[in-house]
């Protein structure tokens, strides 16, 4: 059974999927459900909670260890150890952040918080993600992650490590090597050593490996949670716009605790109707024809308010039937583009999915080989091919949800 379903994806990749979405949404509660279901198909599964707030076990009414343990059959679960992750990667280059910041007269507990970058925590967390990939061992992975912003941050510094590394690394290396002596006599401050290099070059080839392992849309899909509710909505349409700029490819949007839906999950999989609340359904029926109009093509799907809270696994189990119903859980729920290139009128058009983004947000540039984006706080070079590197940006717009930048 699970060798005729994997069969659909081509190849024998692990399927990952990440559940985000604005804090207390419900992103655990559908990230186990989803697990169970593809458990219950007969994939090798494992789900994992990258929130330093873990409530994943809770969920589960399971105790779960910072190693993968196995709680129904074809089932495993972890909540990460931040702590274990970065005394595993990142210790040397932790050691050499705390000896400079004391030198400088930090105390020994401030130079260990600062020794620790922000993001960094996420990022570990995902590195165990490509470790479960590489492994053999899991069909499915799927990730119950921290709200929106936190995500965001995990997401954007696999960017950022390769721009380091492509852009200044080479250089700080030659300059180190040969005015290291000196610098330090003169200075007094320590400089990185040789095996902190070895370290940041090893953390740098990971985080490029699982970068390649999350834009890859035969691997993985991305999955927004939120409710029918106006600011839930527009954080999800932002949360969208931001992993489109990353090339990130997300397949479903799940509107859940949705008020006047029928529900067959009573919590122990008995058919019951969840009562409704006078005005809160016919809201919730508004935000929800906005969320279908906002996340178009994207598959949105809706979760009736339960009636009770879904903890453990038959109620999860209940749960997962109103999500996928007799659907393969880890299938694609969408296989639309992301970043796309075609030739138009005397050049190229580039476009990618930015929806919910105005004109005006937007700024663009180019620097050497990469076109520049920028949408508020969040940037991305795209590194352009060589045919587009020899052109320049004429004009840039929205064309419905796509921002297209013309080379001529």
């Amino acid at each position: 059974m699970r060798g005729c379903a994997l069969a659909v994806y081509a190849a024998l990749l692990m399927r990952v999927l990440l559940y985000t979405g604005k804090g207390g949404v419900g992103k655990t509660t559908l990230s186990a459900a989803t697990a169970i279901a593809a458990s219950d198909r007969g994939h090798r599964t494992v789900v994992l909670s990258t929130d330093a707030a873990h409530s994943l076990a809770d969920a589960l009414d399971r105790d779960v260890g910072a190693e993968p343990t196995e709680i129904a059959p074809r089932l495993s679960a972890l909540e990460i150890d931040v702590n274990r992750e970065i005394t595993r990667r990142w210790s040397r280059i932790r050691d050499f952040i705390s000896h400079f910041l004391r030198s400088q007269g930090f105390d020994d507990i401030v130079a260990e918080e600062f020794a620790v970058l922000p993001g960094m925590d996420e990022l570990l967390s995902l590195l165990k993600l490509r470790e479960f990939a590489e492994s053999g061992k899991y069909d499915v992975a799927v990730l119950d992650c921290a709200p929106t912003g936190a995500t965001m941050r995990m997401l954007a510094l696999p960017d950022a490590f390769r721009w380091y590394f492509e852009k200044v690394w080479d250089l700080e290396r030659k300059v180190m090597r040969n005015a290291k002596p000196l610098i330090e006599k003169v200075l007094k401050i320590p400089l990185p050593t040789d095996d902190v290099y070895v370290s940041l070059r090893d953390l740098y080839d990971e985080v490029r490996k699982t970068r390649e392992l999350l834009s890859n849309p035969r691997q993985t899909s991305m999955r927004i949670v939120c409710q029918a509710e106006k600011i839930v909505i527009k954080e999800s349409q932002r949360a969208l716009a931001y992993m489109n700029l990353f090339g990130y490819p997300v397949d479903a949007v799940f509107v859940n605790r949705v008020i006047g839906l029928a529900t067959t999950n009573s919590g122990n999989g008995n058919g019951k109707v969840v009562p409704t609340f006078g005005e809160w359904e016919a809201i919730h029926k508004k935000h929800l024809a906005v969320a279908e109009e906002a996340f178009r093509p994207l598959a949105v799907r809706t979760i009736p308010l339960q009636p009770r809270e879904p903890v453990g696994i038959q109620a999860l189990r209940g749960l997962a039937r109103e999500l996928f119903r007799d659907a393969d859980p880890a299938a694609p729920l969408h296989a639309g583009e992301t970043l796309t290139i075609t030739k138009s009128a005397g050049g190229y058009d580039l476009s990618l999915p930015l929806p919910g983004i105005r004109r005006e947000e937007l700024d663009l540039w180019m620097h050497g080989e990469e076109l520049i984006l920028q949408v508020k706080n969040w940037r991305r070079n795209i590194v352009l091919p060589k045919r587009l590197q020899r052109l320049s940006p004429e004009g840039a717009r929205m064309d419905g949800d796509r921002f297209t930048v013309t080379f001529r």
